[in-house]
């Protein structure tokens, strides 16, 4: 059976068995959990709707007791429902004064919509009286406004009682319509019958307290016992349709989740069903999480797989790397691998074998026959581009600048022809440290012609480490670079220096500059190749470093001081590269 085979046969069961037992085994461990957290998550819900809701009334019944306890706020209000009590105007005016500052408070206006004082006379005290659209004795008939109030004869029916009164428009507010709920007390003060209290809350605080949060398709219903509906969500009447099972859990025949809670203390029944869609939905997220573990397994499969295709694959690999070794200038053979006479892998390598030693002889012939082409162009380049005819030019313009004074451009060219010459010259790769300063000055030189005031520059190393040797074309580069990349977001000075300094027997060289600074991204990945070429020292000068250009510089540097070398580049009013070299 051939390798790529047995391999895909492998990974095939492996993975399929190991997926199809994951699957199975853990949606049968989960399926009969999901119930039970669905019913668990309901039941949770519905307690603590019922709970807050009997926290919220509690409140409320706290705010009317607190009213009513309170006999000055009682005197002055059985002085309104009776005015012949008053024994004088004044007596009438303090009780309407102690009526409004015992109402109009920012705690009550805080926690509720308002809270008001009313009789069937027409009185009205509200908390919130300053509001425009709130109703007023002077602008409406309180009296007509409360004997219309539909649930006023259950409140006069229980008159010790508070009466919970479900949503509905509140009648003391004027030009809008403004769902409110209550909790109202009719007010018997020294055997006589003296008005109501009555403390509102908005619709939209029971929207709070019976939301379904977390749940999804989870519909809602509350009755107050004996007093309708007080809250129902916009799924609540059409599951409300379809009957509740009460303080059941169970799958309904229209697919509902149902339950039922109450609360003895407020006479509050509250019903609740989940849809089997949203519980679908939940499933698929399941589902979808199971995937997504069986994905992973797979991951770990293909890992164990790897191991054993690498153990199958040894063979493969040790020609691979026979073949890979093989160079043109040298077609010396490895020793055989020791396989036996019949595997694939053996006569592969013995057709290779007998490939190497017919092409041994006729590439030493192609050999010679590119270094003969290569020669060729070689020349032709020095042909066409020759140093001298360069050097003889800039002379020529030098002596016209001179004759006609052109002083400025007698020195650049001049500079220039200096910096080809240095550059040009490929019989030393090495030079001091001196000819380099001379060979940056120059650059900076000519750069100071083009920028003129608006570039400054200073070189300043001791003459002690002049004869330090160095590659050819080090500092001019780092030079060139602050220049052309450190000054693209501003337009100030360009200051450029270049110092040396002898600290334990090191050189510590630094090329700085005012510029911008180096980015970020340009930091950390110099600080990445950095690390690789300390920890690959062993590579050769010449070989690609990264995509930072001054890095080819610092890594010849590196390479040309057999890793003794050392350098950092960091940001301190501008870019600093500094270089630490032997002395």
């Amino acid at each position: 059976m051939k390798l790529h085979v047995k391999l895909g046969l492998i990974f095939s069961i492996i993975t399929m068995a190991s997926t199809l037992a994951y699957s199975v085994f853990f949606y049968v461990h989960e399926k009969a959990s999901f119930y039970s957290n669905a019913k668990e998550g309901l039941t949770s819900l519905g307690e603590r709707m019922i709970s807050q809701f009997d926290d919220y009334v509690q409140v409320m019944d706290y705010t009317l007791e607190n009213l009513i306890s309170n006999t000055e706020f009682m005197d002055a209000m059985a002085i309104h429902a009776n005015p012949h009590y008053a024994q004088s105007d004044m007596q009438w005016l303090e009780a309407s004064k102690t009526m409004g500052n015992v109402l109009y408070r920012d705690a009550l206006n805080k926690n509720y919509h308002r809270v008001n004082a009313f009789n069937r006379g027409g009185m009205l005290y509200t908390s919130r009286f300053d509001n425009r659209d709130t109703v007023n004795q002077l602008t409406h008939d309180i009296a007509k406004i409360v004997d219309s109030l539909p649930w006023l004869r259950k409140v006069d029916q229980r008159p010790f009682q508070r009466v919970f009164v479900p949503p509905h428009l509140d009648p003391w507010t004027a030009g809008k319509e403004v769902q409110v709920f209550s909790a109202v007390r009719s007010i018997i003060w020294m055997g006589q019958h003296i008005g109501y209290l009555e403390v509102q809350s908005r619709e939209e605080d029971l929207q709070a307290i019976f939301s379904p949060q977390g749940l999804e398709g989870v519909s809602v219903s509350a009755f107050i016992n004996g007093g309708g509906l007080l809250y129902e969500s916009e799924a609540g009447a059409a599951a409300r349709g379809k009957g509740f099972l009460t303080g059941e859990w169970s799958v309904g025949n229209y697919g509902l989740y149902e339950l039922a809670f109450s609360s003895d203390k407020n006479q509050l029944t509250l019903y609740m069903a989940q849809d089997t869609s949203a519980w679908q939905a939940s499933l698929m997220r399941f589902m979808y999480k199971v995937g997504i573990t069986a994905l992973i397994l797979q991951v770990v499969i293909l890992i164990v797989i790897m191991l054993v295709s690498r153990r199958l694959t040894k063979s493969v690999r040790q020609l691979e790397d026979e073949i890979s070794n093989v160079q043109l200038e040298d077609l010396s053979l490895s020793p055989p691998i020791g396989l036996r006479a019949g595997d694939e892998i053996y006569r592969l390598q013995n057709a290779f074998h007998a490939l190497i030693e017919r092409l041994n002889s006729s590439i030493r012939d192609e050999i010679r026959l590119r270094e003969l082409h290569l020669q060729a162009r070689m020349n032709a380049l020095q042909a066409q581009i020759n140093p001298h005819f360069i050097y003889n030019t800039l002379n020529v313009i030098n002596s016209k600048s001179l004759e006609y004074g052109a002083l400025d451009i007698a020195r650049l060219t001049d500079r220039f022809s200096e910096m080809l010459r240095y550059t040009t010259n490929m019989h030393e790769k090495t030079v001091t440290l001196e000819q380099e300063l001379e060979h940056a000055a120059n650059y900076l030189e000519l750069m100071k012609l083009r920028y003129e005031h608006k570039l400054e520059y200073r070189i300043d190393v001791p003459d002690r480490a002049l004869w330090i040797k160095l590659p050819r074309l080090t500092l001019q580069p780092l030079v060139e670079n602050a220049i052309l990349h450190g000054y693209q977001q501003n337009n100030r000075v360009m200051k450029i220096s270049i110092t040396g300094r002898i600290e334990s027997g090191q050189l510590v060289l630094e090329v700085r500059d005012n510029g911008d600074g180096f980015s970020g991204q340009i930091l950390q990945d110099v600080s990445e190749q950095a690390r690789r070429l300390y920890a690959n020292h062993e590579q050769k000068e010449g070989e690609s470093v990264g995509g930072v250009g001054l890095m080819n510089t610092l890594a010849r540097l590196y390479y040309f001081s057999n890793g003794k070398m050392k350098f950092s580049l960091f940001n301190e009013d501008g870019a600093v590269v500094q270089i630490s070299l032997a002395e």
